[in-house]
């Protein structure tokens, strides 16, 4: 005999009778699996990447915000030194001004 027999079986009786290759069957089908993980996941980079220059406006934003009240917290922290020395001044002008009154009066 030899060859390949019709019960699915190689001349050896061992060896199983392989289908020929048909590269559309399985491939075209994974293919289309892939490509379309593919697509998917491109989707998610892209939104990711709108995700990303989002925040990254956000993370700007609150910097600048930062900067601008730093800024404010050291033209109020000017603001208070230069009343509390006009303050201090006031009351040692006014202090010097009641010494004398109370010179005079004994």
């Amino acid at each position: 005999e030899g060859g390949w027999g019709d019960d699915g079986w190689g001349s050896d009786g061992k060896s199983p009778v392989l289908e020929p290759a048909t590269p559309s069957a399985g491939f075209e089908q994974r293919i289309s699996e892939l490509e379309e993980q593919l697509r998917e996941r491109s989707e998610k980079v892209s939104q990711l990447e709108a995700d990303l220059a989002s925040s990254s406006e956000k993370v700007t934003s609150f910097e600048k915000t930062l900067e601008e009240t730093q800024k404010s917290n050291t033209q109020l922290q000017e603001q208070v030194t230069t009343v509390t020395e006009e303050l201090q001044l006031a009351r040692e002008s006014a202090s010097s001004k009641e010494e004398p009154k109370q010179e005079r009066e004994l």
